[in-house]
């Protein structure tokens, strides 16, 4: 059944799916965080991160296995 449409803009069904399963690098990220800005209290939201990418990047698949 296609969306309906009320005024131009396509309503969603209310039922139609939710959100998307959380990632290994979300999990990595929510746990990483606070510990990261508390060494580093001068970086930005951006800086945050990159350096929480680079650590992800640099992890070994067993060791990322942990967060997925």
């Amino acid at each position: 059944m296609p969306p309906k449409k009320t005024g131009g803009v396509e309503k969603k069904e209310p039922k139609a799916g939710g959100k998307k399963p959380v990632t290994g690098f979300m999990k990595f990220s929510a746990e990483r965080r606070p510990t990261l800005k508390a060494e580093q209290p001068d970086l930005t939201f951006g800086g945050i991160g990159k350096a929480l990418g680079a650590e992800w990047r640099g992890m070994s698949d067993k060791e990322k296995e942990k967060y997925k």
